[in-house]
């Protein structure tokens, strides 16, 4: 599998990462204008960093082509992109770049997925989700999975906008996950432990529990499993509860105001 990765950021770097320690790609070339993290990837001979499109050899034909950009960055790739490899699968990881406004972009490119992943790709457990034309060819979806499995789990969503409005909750949701680690661990702090036993003793509160998640088991019995009624946990839990829907649910719908207004600039 011959891949054309263009933009190596958090999400590029990450799958190419990825890609390489298990062997997915026969053969890489990414775009990317600042050489970020060619070097890293230097004694691997599959994989070529290039400034231009004009540096991409003649005699490379992707069979996908991943745009991983920054939104307001698309209209600058798609203009060298319309030339190249009409018959490969373009696969988008932007976020509020919707899949009509790359047909337009790209009318000559039939076969265009769409997906959202979120950083956890770098362990390869990340939800990817995704939304594919209806009249796609199966034969470009098993290159995708192919390609993607590698990452996590692929969730197929039947309706487009169902990216964007779950986008704040799978795709941001590792951060607010770092965040109530960060805040427990400022709590550590200033009760006696220092940095090292700080940071070790939230590290091993987050990876146990979530180490316990099950598929068949619901968060709420999960809950009930640590909170004896009447003691220590279930004090916090009340006040919790009280406070953190409201906070979420206005997080989540800034998060959601945000997206329309970013879909809105790259659309321009």
């Amino acid at each position: 599998m011959k891949v054309l990765l263009i933009g190596c950021g958090n999400i590029g770097s990450a799958l190419l990462k990825l890609w390489v320690d298990q062997g997915t790609c026969t053969s890489v070339v990414v775009v990317n204008p600042q050489l970020v993290d060619a070097e890293e990837f230097s004694s691997h001979t599959h994989v070529k960093f290039v400034i231009t499109f004009e540096q991409i050899p003649h005699d490379f034909v992707e069979d996908i082509v991943v745009i991983a950009v920054k939104p307001q960055n698309l209209d600058a790739v798609v203009t060298s992109l319309k030339d190249r490899a009409n018959n490969a699968l373009v696969v988008s990881v932007l976020a509020a770049t919707k899949l009509q406004r790359l047909h337009n972009l790209l009318p000559m490119h039939k076969n265009i997925i769409r997906v959202m992943p979120n950083i956890a790709i770098k362990t390869g457990n990340s939800i990817n989700l995704t939304f594919a034309d209806t009249g796609i060819q199966d034969a470009f979806i098993e290159l995708f999975e192919r390609l993607f499995g590698a990452t996590g789990d692929i969730i197929f969503l039947k309706h487009e906008l169902s990216i964007d409005m779950l986008t704040p909750v799978a795709g941001s949701g590792p951060a607010y996950f770092f965040l109530l680690a960060d805040l427990l661990y400022s709590e550590a702090r200033k009760i006696s432990l220092n940095d090292i036993e700080a940071k070790k003793m939230i590290d091993r509160l987050f990876v146990g529990a979530a180490s316990m998640i099950q598929q068949d088991v619901q968060y709420e019995d999960m809950i009930k499993s640590v909170a004896s009624k009447g003691g220590v946990t279930e004090a916090a839990l009340n006040v919790m509860r009280t406070n953190m829907t409201d906070v979420l649910q206005r997080s989540l719908d800034s998060a959601l105001v945000r997206l329309g207004e970013m879909s809105d600039e790259s659309s321009h």
